[in-house]
């Protein structure tokens, strides 16, 4: 895995991991989103931070149910 990539908590949550980080990308405005990774302790999601985008995507998808 490249530095200032996150990796994900467990098999289970690939999708929203990549969901998550892609996020983090396009609601970044200096394109320093993998420094911010290389800097951190943790190198993984929290599942809180999974669950946020899981809602959304959920929030998202209700609108077309």
């Amino acid at each position: 895995m490249p530095k200032g990539t996150p990796k994900q908590p467990s098999g289970y949550e690939c999708a929203y991991a990549v969901m998550r980080y892609m996020k983090e990308i396009i609601e970044d405005k200096d394109f320093s989103f993998h420094k911010k990774w290389m800097s951190k302790s943790r190198k993984c999601y929290e599942m809180d931070e999974l669950d946020e985008v899981r809602n959304e995507a959920l929030g998202f998808i209700e609108q077309y149910i």
